[in-house]
């Protein structure tokens, strides 16, 4: 028998009490925050997940029945293990690690080790901070990034997530869908976000349309502000969607002129991985 938050009622044999409150923390994440998402840019199933509402410190540590400080440093050991992700709002969610794709059926190179290269020589190249991102469902992750040296540089994302509308990254990725297969994916609506994001799908189509003609997506501080974001899709040498690369660039640094060139030194770094990006995982 078994209580709200998944826990069997009865003792554990051999109680281990950090382990248990992990496990029941991951019970209240997958319960909680996201459902698995049902279409993919080829039109086939994604393993990924639709972003939902996440998880707080606070709420977490009145769940368990534990400290603030405790919760807080589960889910911090959680997101380094890759078992959840944080979102700006210092929301917690799912992570990758509970890809649908069962490890066994995995075969090949991991993309975040196959980009790693990728991102250090564009960081250097354009002295900003540069991320690798995949799309879930509706929602991109921030897979890995290379923060630029310099004091106005925008601090690395890694391993939050974000509605993938409202940031380049996910708009370059989203650009690779049909029409259709946007009306599937957001069959119920943009989700709703703060600030000047674009909140109708018509609206959302006609910047599709326009990531489509340059090869490459903007964001003009609609996710965060004082941040220009600037992505292009990568795909392998068989056309198969991989992921996106992304510059963030403080708007003091980033010149209208400045736009072009970063669009297109993304797009050539993302058709030079794209023979390396067949065999990944």
């Amino acid at each position: 028998m078994q209580n709200a938050v998944g826990r069997s009622t009865k003792p554990a044999a051999y109680p281990i009490d950090s382990v248990d409150n992990a496990l029941r923390l991951l019970t209240l994440l997958r319960n909680r925050t996201d459902v698995p998402a049902v279409i993919a840019g080829d039109g086939a199933s994604a393993p990924g997940f639709e972003l939902g509402p996440g998880l707080g410190v606070v709420e977490v540590a009145r769940q368990l029945g534990i400290a603030p400080s405790t919760a807080h440093r589960l889910l911090a050991m959680l997101v380094h293990h890759g078992f959840a992700v944080q979102d700006l709002k210092r929301k917690y969610h799912l992570g990758p690690a509970f890809s649908v794709t069962p490890a066994s059926a995995r075969s090949g190179r991991d993309l975040r080790a196959v980009m790693r290269p990728s991102l250090v020589s564009l960081s250097r190249q354009l002295e900003e901070t540069v991320h690798l991102m995949a799309l879930q469902g509706s929602a991109v992750r921030f897979v890995d990034g290379i923060e630029a040296d310099h004091a106005d540089r925008v601090g690395t994302r890694e391993g939050m997530v974000l509605p993938a509308h409202n940031t380049a990254g996910g708009r370059a990725l989203l650009a690779q869908f049909t029409k259709a297969e946007l009306e599937s994916l957001y069959s119920h609506g943009l989700p709703v976000v703060y600030g000047p994001a674009v909140s109708e799908l018509p609206e959302l189509v006609t910047k599709l349309n326009a990531v489509r003609r340059r090869g490459y997506a903007i964001n003009d501080e609609e996710s965060e502000r004082n941040i220009v974001s600037v992505a292009a899709v990568l795909k392998d040498a068989d056309g198969v969607v991989r992921g996106a690369l992304a510059v963030a660039v403080r708007p003091s640094r980033c010149p209208n002129s400045l736009i072009p060139k970063i669009g297109k030194a993304l797009m050539a770094e993302a058709a030079r991985m794209a023979p390396d990006l067949c065999d990944i995982a």
